[in-house]
């Protein structure tokens, strides 16, 4: 029983984590499209 309350508690503490990785990428990808969208920034293929 002792083990199976630590896997869930590592369980959760992992995927908080994994989430707040998501979270902080997501905000960067919608950040970086918001500019885009504004035009304070742009985007050029190099040749």
């Amino acid at each position: 029983m002792k083990e199976i309350v630590i896997g869930m508690a590592l369980g959760l503490v992992a995927g908080g984590f994994w989430k707040m990785h998501h979270w902080n990428e997501q905000r960067k990808v919608r950040s970086f499209y918001d500019m885009l969208e504004k035009g304070e920034i742009s985007v050029i293929a190099q040749e």
